[in-house]
């Protein structure tokens, strides 16, 4: 069985996240689903997780209504 949370810091490097790195959230998303090959219901359903345990936050930029991936 695959372990995600380990697997995630894997994820990190490959895409060069350190703490406190920002990537949009579509970015971030289409990069995650490649990355584990996970459909976008799938992949919506682990990020929610990955927030869950504090791993990341989604936030959004209110002046420009930009949705953000925050790695914490």
């Amino acid at each position: 069985m695959v372990n995600y949370y380990k697997q995630f810091e894997t994820f990190k490097q490959k895409y060069n996240f350190g703490i406190g790195g920002k990537m949009l959230l579509d970015q971030f998303q289409a990069k995650f689903m490649e990355f584990y090959g996970f459909s976008k219901k799938t992949a919506d359903k682990w990020m929610a997780n990955l927030e869950d345990v504090g791993y990341i936050k989604i936030t959004r930029d209110y002046d420009t209504s930009i949705w953000y991936v925050e790695m914490k």
